[in-house]
């Protein structure tokens, strides 16, 4: 990963990456270019630091960007459940509710509809869907999924 030439995200769908870009790297929400790259180098040795003395740094949706699409699919869906559930500084605050429901629910079927299914279990707190990755899923309160009237 440079920060001299970030490239776009082009595993998710373009709707999702604009949603988490507004989530995570906008001037309503989200966090700061140090934060960002602090976030994903926890998880990733490859990412570069922040670059304080760089005359030209790229704008925080872009570094976010890059430093998503450093990951295969699978690993950005674990780090997006990660950065939903993010409760570190977030210095342009933090995401609607709204909005961290609807990635919740595409996560749920992005997963749901590849197949990825470990186990499903009734908790106290609602139902726990354990994932053959690193995605678990408490569906509990106002998440709503549908299914095809043909799924069985």
């Amino acid at each position: 990963m440079s920060l001299r030439d970030p490239q776009r995200n082009r595993m998710l769908p373009p709707r999702v990456q604009k949603l988490l870009n507004a989530m995570f790297a906008s001037t309503e929400a989200g966090m700061s270019g140090p934060e960002i790259l602090g976030f994903f180098r926890a998880r990733c040795n490859t990412i570069d630091p922040y670059p304080w003395g760089m005359k030209w740094i790229p704008s925080r949706w872009l570094i976010f960007e890059d430093c998503l699409a450093q990951f295969p699919l699978d690993r950005q869906r674990a780090i997006i459940q990660s950065l939903i559930e993010h409760q570190g500084p977030m210095k342009y605050g933090v995401p609607r509710p709204v909005d961290v429901q609807r990635v919740r629910e595409w996560l749920l079927n992005d997963v749901l509809a590849g197949g990825k299914i470990d186990r499903v279990c009734v908790t106290t707190n609602g139902l726990l869907i354990t994932l053959t990755g690193d995605i678990n899923f408490h569906l509990a309160g106002t998440t709503h999924v549908e299914f095809p009237l043909d799924w069985g």
